[in-house]
């Protein structure tokens, strides 16, 4: 990971051949050539792409690198330089869009080129978006609708950093956020709601609001609740992995009422990850209070969403398309859809490695814990069906079309249950990991990235963290 200091210095250095290999993050985002301003949707990339740094720590953006998809991350790498003349980056149009749709103006914005070294005719785009003071935020985006010359409406938007991607809020967050007022929200409403679930705890004998007792949950409640993490970012309509985990007895995590350092709510917007930009289950979003008095939740656009219930449930859903498990590009994913090992066995391994805490957390000591695996739309959303790729990243095997292996069916949910005592994350990662290959017809024996501990197979973190290098 660079940070804005480290792209600060390459920048003003010229030492542009340190990029190759960087992946795109928080800091920066490089583009293949200059923004074409002459189209609508280059200047609304443009405007997004600026306000979402705005919006976070401040980073650049970078004209002139073509990157490709990372084989070892869910993002792009830049590959190589792609330098062009002054003449095709118009500086003062640039900052007559900004003006004109970025609400408030972003102190401090620099948009420059740069020869490539000394006396070049050819370099690169530099916009340099410094870190903002909060009180100015957030920069929204201000769309003026016009028809016949005269105007018709007004669009507004909001988009933030998170790691690679500039994502922006989705309808139903923008409209939240004007009704409540984004501070309120983020600092009382959590009181509020914090309070309210409390008060509901009390009134009800201390019992969770009937959520937990002495008994498990029912399976049925279990793929309800799976069910509507997948309606509500639309995941239930595109390939998708869904982990989820619970004990019996079912059980409150002592912390989930609570919020700040040391608690399992700060661990559910900070969660376990291996390395920077890895298939991780963070989604750098803030746990806005109990969502009907029943779960905390973060979600990273359409393609994440992570609850932890009062009663013990944690429940993950992700993409298996290639905007996260088959990274890849669009393009690249319809020719050949498929499922990166790596991606798949890092997640669960978290996902794992995050129940572990939240065992330590439960306020009655589970017997057992109840995992649920759901692969879902393997055949119907893509031209072919989902492929398992099963080989890590540095094989070779990996491009061999005879050598990855299509999902059988177009759904998979087995539910499989371990003892509480003596949780291994990485020994039950494996074990899901195993069901999960041998659905696709692979070998266990197959499995990358794992080690024999004490006799077992496991997951091993170390050759995961590994596959960076």
């Amino acid at each position: 990971m660079l940070s804005i200091e480290e792209v600060q210095r390459i920048v003003s250095q010229g030492s542009w051949e340190l990029l190759i290999g960087q992946t795109e993050g928080d800091f920066f985002d490089c583009k293949r050539t200059a923004y074409r301003l002459e189209e609508n949707r280059q200047r609304e990339e443009l405007v997004k792409d600026v306000s979402s740094f705005a919006n976070a720590q401040g980073g650049f953006v970078l004209l002139g690198f073509e990157t490709k998809p990372s084989a070892t991350h869910p993002a792009d790498e830049v590959e190589s330089l792609r330098p062009f003349g002054s003449e095709h980056l118009d500086a003062s149009r640039y900052y007559a869009i900004l003006r004109d749709w970025v609400l408030p103006d972003i102190d401090g914005l620099s948009i420059r080129w740069v020869p490539k070294s000394p006396g070049s005719m050819e370099g690169f785009g530099i916009i340099e978006i410094p870190p903002q003071r909060e009180v100015h935020r957030p920069f929204v985006l201000v769309h003026t609708v016009q028809e016949d010359g005269r105007r018709r409406g007004l669009l507004v938007g909001y988009v933030q950093r998170k790691r690679d991607v500039s994502q922006p809020a989705a309808p139903h967050e923008v409209a939240q956020w004007l009704r409540d007022g984004r501070n309120y929200q983020g600092r009382v409403g959590t009181e509020l709601a914090d309070i309210r679930a409390r008060l509901e705890k009390i009134q009800s004998g201390g019992t969770s609001g009937g959520e937990a007792g002495d008994a498990a949950i029912d399976p049925a409640v279990a793929q309800v609740r799976l069910d509507d993490a997948l309606g509500a970012t639309g995941l239930v309509n595109r390939p998708h992995y869904v982990l989820a985990a619970w004990p019996a007895p079912k059980s409150e995590p002592r912390t989930i009422l609570q919020t700040g350092p040391d608690t399992i709510t700060a661990l559910l917007e900070n969660p376990p990850s291996l390395r920077y930009a890895g298939w991780s289950l963070e989604t750098f979003d803030h746990a806005m209070g109990i969502v009907e008095g029943k779960y905390r939740q973060v979600t990273n656009g359409d393609r994440k969403v992570l609850r932890l219930y009062r009663d013990g449930m944690l429940l993950h859903a992700v993409s298996a398309g290639e905007d996260f498990l088959g990274w890849g590009s669009p393009e690249e994913y319809r020719q050949s859809p498929r499922i990166i090992s790596l991606a798949i066995i890092e997640v669960t391994y978290l996902f794992c490695l995050f129940y572990a805490e939240v065992i330590k957390d439960l306020a009655i000591p589970p017997k057992t814990i109840t995992f649920a695996i759901r692969l879902g739309k393997m055949h119907s959303a893509t031209d072919k069906p989902i492929r398992l790729n099963p080989y890590p990243a540095a094989s070779a095997l990996q491009f061999l079309e005879h050598r990855q292996f299509p999902a059988p069916e177009e759904y998979y949910a087995p539910d499989i249950q371990v003892r509480a005592e003596g949780f291994d994350p990485a020994a039950v990662a494996f074990g899901i990991v195993r069901e999960i290959y041998l659905w696709f017809r692979v070998e266990a024996s197959d499995i990358p990235y794992t080690d024999w501990v004490s006799g077992s197979q496991v997951i091993s973190a170390e050759k995961i963290k590994s596959s960076s290098k």
